[in-house]
C-alpha cells in the first residue's frame, strides 16, 4: 500500500503499517524543519471475529463501537455499507488509522482504506461481494469511532455522508449539509439517550430535509418527517438513538438543541410538532416514549393520533394540565383505541407511551 502524506505542523502523529516489511521515505522539500519517529514493532494477536449481518429490511443499523473489540466480519444480502462518525474530541482522529477494512471475509482481502479515509471523505466503503471484515489494530481508552453498517441497497442513492456521536461533551449542534453533488446524509448517534437529546430548532437555506429514525429505508416506514426551506413547525424533537438526516437537493445549515427542555417550552404561538416512539417504524420492543410540551399562556392543545400500536400490553396515556391541576386524560390499551383527535385548554401536555414484554 502505498500513501503520501503531507505533513505541517504536528506535535505527534500515530502512523500504522500491517505489511511484513516495506520502507518509509520523509523529505522536507526546500523547507527548514525538524523533525522524529520512533518505531515500533509489535505482533498482532489473531482473535476470532465477531460475524455480523445486515439486510435490506434494517430499520436500525448496525452500529459497531471500537474500543478494544474484535474484528469483525460483516455479511450483506447484496452488498457491504461502511460509514464512520467523527469522534468526541479531534485529537482522537488520528486513531481511525488503526481501523482496517477490507473487501472480502478476511484480512487478507484487498485493503479498502482506513477509518481515517473514510472519515475525510465523506463517503461509503462499499464491499464489491456480499462480505467486509473490519480489522482494529490497537485498542484505545476512548470509543474514537463508530463504524455504521448498513446494506448497500439502503445507501446506494447517497453522494456524501457525515456523521457525529452526539454527547454532554460533543453535542451535535451546528450541522452543514451540502447536496450540490447529490443526497447527502448527517448520521448522528446518541447512545445516551436519557441525558442527551436531539432537538432540531432551526433550518436554514435550501432543499428538502428527510428525517429517518434509524436508517434510510426503502420503503421509509421509519421516515418521521420532512421539511423543506426554512420550516416553521420547530422546534421538533427527534427521539431514537440512530437518526440520519437526507438532504435530496440544495444546501442547508442545521441547529440542533442537546436538551430536551428546546422542544419542552414553547415560546410563540401557534405551534405543531409530533411526539412519536423512540424506535418509530421498525419492528422493536423499544418503542417507550415520554415527552412533555408547556405553554407560557393559556392555550388550546389539539392532539391528532396518526399511528399507535397497542397490541399486548402496551398503553398509550395522555394527560393535559391547567396551572398544575389535571383538565384532560386519557388512557389508551388494546381493548380500547384512540379516536383520531382530542383537545383542551391549558398549559402543559404530557404523553406517555410504554410497551411492556412478557
Amino acid at each position: 500500500m502505498n500513501v503520501n502524506i503531507r505533513v505541517a505542523n504536528v506535535d505527534e502523529q500515530r502512523y500504522y503499517f500491517i505489511a511484513p516489511g516495506g520502507k518509509i521515505k520523509f523529505t522536507t522539500n526546500d523547507e527548514r524543519v525538524q523533525f522524529g519517529f520512533s518505531l515500533y514493532w509489535q505482533q498482532y494477536t489473531a482473535t476470532q471475529s465477531v460475524q455480523l449481518n445486515v439486510s435490506l429490511s434494517d430499520t436500525q443499523p448496525t452500529v459497531l463501537e471500537r474500543n478494544g473489540m474484535k474484528p469483525a466480519l460483516v455479511k450483506a444480502g447484496t452488498k457491504v455499507s461502511a460509514t464512520i462518525l467523527s469522534p468526541v474530541y479531534n485529537y482522537l482522529i488520528q486513531n481511525l488509522r488503526t481501523l482496517i477494512f477490507f473487501d472480502g471475509d478476511s484480512w487478507n482481502s484487498t485493503s479498502l482504506g482506513t477509518g481515517l479515509q473514510l472519515l475525510q471523505g465523506n463517503t461509503q466503503f462499499v464491499s464489491t461481494g456480499n462480505s467486509m471484515t473490519v480489522l482494529p489494530l490497537e485498542s484505545f481508552y476512548y470509543d474514537y469511532g463508530q463504524i455504521v453498517l448498513q446494506d448497500y441497497e439502503l445507501t446506494k442513492d447517497i453522494a456524501s455522508f457525515q456523521g457525529l456521536k452526539c454527547t454532554l461533551y460533543s453535542r451535535c449542534e451546528d450541522l452543514k449539509l451540502d447536496a450540490s453533488g447529490g443526497p447527502a446524509a448527517f448520521q448522528l448517534y446518541t447512545h445516551d439517550v436519557l441525558s442527551v437529546a436531539n432537538v432540531l430548532t432551526e433550518i436554514r437555506g435550501t432543499g428538502n430535509l428527510d428525517v429517518y429514525i434509524g436508517g434510510v429505508t426503502v420503503n421509509k416506514t421509519n421516515l418521521i418527517s420532512s421539511y423543506s426551506a426554512e420550516p416553521k413547525n420547530l422546534p421538533q424533537e427527534l427521539l431514537g438513538a440512530f437518526k440520519t438526516l437526507v438532504l435530496r437537493n440544495g444546501t442547508t445549515d442545521l441547529t440542533m438543541s442537546a436538551f430536551s427542555k428546546s422542544f419542552k417550552e414553547t415560546v410563540k404561538l401557534p405551534r405543531t410538532g409530533f411526539i412519536a416512539s423512540t424506535e418509530y417504524g421498525s419492528l422493536s420492543t423499544s418503542q417507550d416514549s415520554h415527552s412533555v410540551v408547556k405553554s407560557l399562556m393559556i392555550a388550546k392543545f389539539g392532539i391528532s393520533i396518526r399511528d399507535v400500536d397497542l397490541s399486548g400490553y402496551a398503553t398509550l396515556d395522555i394527560n393535559g394540565y391547567k396551572n398544575k391541576t389535571l383538565v384532560f386524560a386519557r388512557s389508551y390499551y388494546h381493548f380500547h383505541v384512540p379516536i383520531e383527535q382530542e383537545g383542551f385548554y391549558g398549559d402543559t401536555l404530557d404523553i406517555f407511551k410504554w410497551k411492556t414484554v412478557l
